[in-house]
């Protein structure tokens, strides 16, 4: 009975990590302080945040942050950014990261 217990809460546990990290709105945030390379790093190391099971809206939930993230665009650096065909979310939010990044010369 005593492990039942144990591993009932251990498996509770478990369960509430999961529905914390994989809620869309925290990705978003995660999304926010990531840059667009270390975003894809999440999506390849985490299979539930950049797999196509973990799908909202058709996208993986870490596509879906990048899309969400160009979303709060201004309108001048969307019109900047347009979304050709077999361009990714990802690759995209890349482009506006550059278009914000400052210009240097090496």
């Amino acid at each position: 009975p005593m492990a039942r217990t144990r591993n009932a809460f251990k498996r509770q546990k478990v369960a509430t990590v999961e529905s914390a990290l994989f809620n869309p709105d925290v990705v978003f945030l995660l999304a926010a302080l990531l840059d667009a390379r270390d975003l894809c790093r999440v999506s390849l190391t985490c299979q539930a945040l950049g797999g196509k099971q973990a799908a909202h809206n058709g996208l993986s939930l870490v596509e879906d942050a990048a899309r969400q993230q160009l979303e709060c665009a201004t309108e001048w650096e969307r019109s900047c950014l347009p979304k050709y065909e077999g361009e990714g979310w990802i690759e995209l939010y890349h482009h506006l990261l550059m278009l914000r990044a400052r210009l240097t010369f090496d």
